[in-house]
């Protein structure tokens, strides 16, 4: 097995292990364990846990990323791609749901353990931002409107998505609702209007 493999066997052990059993259970031993490899192994690809936890949550986020991609064309209008990102973004499978679940579990360490997961935390999300941030500024470029503040814009959708997302987590809603909230929502925003 190449290091490219090996690296990725320890990734995927170590998600396991975050996603179900939770981030405080994650350490370079269970990942190890989990895996079915040495400690040492773990160690050399990863150094310390903190360089293990930022793997694993840079993995998952590239996979959420991809997904949303997947889900948009170069057709689509921006309104469309803003769309496509907080759907793609809802738990509505057990995939998106396994993200969601590492993504409150990050929020929860950063809280208790900034040194920890604060940066690695707080990465993840600026990126989301900037995603956001382009799209949005794309979006009210096409309705011709570009008096915004496309930062508190991105923000705030994203409030949404987490909101809307832990609600679906925890059975208070189901997935029609959850679309029915985010219409509602999206269909106030300008910059999603049609022109």
């Amino acid at each position: 097995m190449g290091d490219d493999d090996r690296r990725d066997q320890i990734l995927t052990a170590a998600e396991r292990v975050a996603t179900f059993e939770g981030l405080d259970k994650l350490t370079m031993r269970s990942a190890a364990a989990e895996a079915g490899v040495s400690l040492r192994l773990v160690q050399y690809y990863f150094g310390s846990k903190s360089s293990l936890l930022e793997s694993v949550l840079t993995r998952f986020s590239d996979r959420s990323f991809a997904g949303w991609r997947a889900r948009v064309g170069d057709e689509m209008s921006a309104r469309e791609k803003v769309r496509a990102f907080v759907d793609a973004a809802l738990p509505l499978d057990e995939e998106r749901r396994a993200f969601h679940r590492l993504g409150v579990a990050f929020a929860s360490l950063a809280l208790s353990d900034p040194q920890l997961a604060a940066g690695i935390y707080r990465a993840n999300l600026d990126a989301t931002e900037e995603v956001l941030v382009d799209l949005i500024r794309s979006a009210a470029l096409e309705c011709g409107a570009a008096d915004m503040e496309w930062r508190v814009e991105a923000r705030t959708l994203m409030s949404l998505i987490h909101g809307v997302g832990t609600m679906i987590m925890v059975e208070q809603i189901d997935g029609p609702e959850a679309g029915r909230i985010v219409d509602r929502f999206l269909t106030g925003r300008v910059y999603l209007r049609r022109v």
